[in-house]
């Protein structure tokens, strides 16, 4: 009985240490939470992309890479950030001053102003980036997130220090950048080009009377018609040579071996003496001297100036140039077919049914898509 009456006493002392063990447990700092700080915070919504119906042609998958998840929360964090001027050096520059919804997320400038002064390439629009290889006119950087920090470092100029104190300080920043990526909840240099990348990334425009037209839901004008049968003709405006993505509906080409051109712009004599060096000045291949990435033809009719240097106010400009005044140069590229002729002596009604073509390539609702407009207005 005595030993019995001990080993109860025993039991008794363990269990009472064990439960004051866990009882000091709940106050340990790794293990509970502040009160105004609950789970809740960090967790973002997983964006669910919007299907996009297709009948003879489809549309480029849009993956995010897997350290950039797609959250709603992110997007709208990336929204803000890519109006917000005061994270330029300035306080005055923000990726949407050049890049504006009203013309596809280009500029209507033939240069564009950064923080120290004019840009020295014309601004590309940002349409179906996430259907893209490459960026930029050069093609310098292969993905979003890469062309993000490129553009965010070399045109807005930020001080990081100061931008990360004014983020903090905004309590809906700071709310969404936990919601976006998670604990700690800190905002860095690396997040906020993530979170605009996501923004980017929902930018597609896939509703021109063009795609109507493919999915069976309209019909095309006769001339917009007549357009559209000389883009694929050889003997037309013989624009799918570099215009065509196969099954896909880009207008533009997406291999990354055909995605830089000469299209006969300039004429020299040497590939040396280009003034702009172009794809070449990247990868070192003087043969790719004066080639820029071929843009795509979606909503064309609201983002000029043309070309890499936007030498081309208007749509009729840029036909005509392909129409009469190819130019010679040691590295034209081979969709240039009829350059031995300077072009394809296209006549007045030809001109017109091609202007009405690129016309119907406009996509109204992306450009007046209140979702991808300026927040803060």
């Amino acid at each position: 009985m005595i030993m019995r009456k001990r080993n109860g006493i025993l039991i008794s002392i363990i269990l009472i240490s064990c439960f004051s063990l866990l009882q000091n447990c709940k106050h340990d700092v790794t293990v509970t939470h502040a009160a105004n700080d609950p789970d809740s915070l960090y967790t973002g919504r997983p964006y669910v992309a919007p299907a996009i119906p297709s009948v003879r042609y489809t549309y480029r998958a849009i993956v995010s890479p897997a350290n950039n998840p797609m959250t709603y929360e992110g997007i709208q964090l990336g929204r803000m950030l890519f109006y917000d001027s005061t994270l330029s050096l300035t306080k005055k520059v923000s990726c949407g001053g050049c890049h504006r919804q009203q013309y596809a997320f280009g500029d209507n400038q033939k240069l564009s102003q950064n923080v120290l002064g004019s840009t020295v390439r014309n601004t590309p629009g940002l349409i179906n980036m996430g259907m893209n290889p490459k960026f930029f006119w050069d093609g310098r950087q292969s993905s979003i997130e890469d062309a993000v920090n490129d553009a965010f470092n070399h045109e807005m100029h930020p001080d990081f220090t100061a931008d990360v104190a004014y983020l903090n300080s905004t309590p809906q920043y700071a709310y969404l950048f936990k919601k976006a990526f998670g604990r700690p909840g800190d905002i860095t240099e690396d997040k906020i080009v993530k979170a605009i990348s996501q923004f980017i990334r929902i930018l597609n425009s896939t509703n021109s009377r063009i795609d109507q037209y493919y999915r069976g839901e309209i019909q095309l004008t006769t001339a917009e018609s007549a357009g559209l049968d000389s883009f694929f003709s050889a003997t037309g405006g013989d624009c799918f040579h570099c215009h065509f993505d196969a099954i896909y509906l880009t207008f533009a080409i997406q291999n990354p071996a055909f995605t830089f051109s000469n299209n006969a712009i300039d004429s020299v004599a040497d590939v040396s003496q280009f003034m702009d060096k172009g794809r070449g000045a990247i990868d070192g291949d003087t043969m790719n001297y004066g080639l820029f990435k071929i843009p795509t033809l979606r909503n064309v009719a609201v983002s000029g100036p043309y070309m890499h240097d936007g030498r081309y106010a208007t749509l009729e400009q840029v036909i005509g140039h392909y129409s009469d005044s190819l130019k010679h140069s040691p590295n034209v590229s081979p969709g240039m077919q009829h350059l031995a002729q300077g072009g394809l002596h296209i006549d007045a009604a030809g001109k017109a049914n091609l202007l009405a073509f690129l016309n119907a390539l406009t996509d109204t609702s992306f450009i007046k898509n209140p979702a991808f407009s300026n927040p803060f207005h």
